[in-house]
């Protein structure tokens, strides 16, 4: 009995901490699909958070989706405070 109350008693915090820290809460999301003559499909997608301790999250992706050569994906995340990271992913 004193293993199980020892197991629960050391599990418990490591249960509650997702909640402690709290997550991203998603204020709005648009999302827009753009298929050209050549079969080129572009999407936009566009997303504003609010983070845990009340600061603004915005991130904005663009897609390219070219049939028979290279995709590539930008990510650009921008801080209430003016920071921006931008990230590029190409796949082949």
């Amino acid at each position: 009995m004193k293993r199980i109350i020892l197991t629960a008693a050391l599990a418990l915090p490591l249960g509650a901490l997702p909640v402690i820290s709290g997550c991203d809460r998603e204020v709005s999301s648009e999302k827009s699909v753009q298929v050209k003559d050549d079969g080129t499909k572009v999407t936009h997608e566009k997303t504003v958070s609010e983070t845990a301790d009340g600061g603004v999250k915005k991130e904005e992706t663009k897609s390219v989706d070219k049939p028979d050569t290279v995709k590539k994906e930008e990510t650009t995340v921008k801080s209430e405070d003016g920071t921006k990271k931008t990230e590029t992913t190409v796949t082949h």
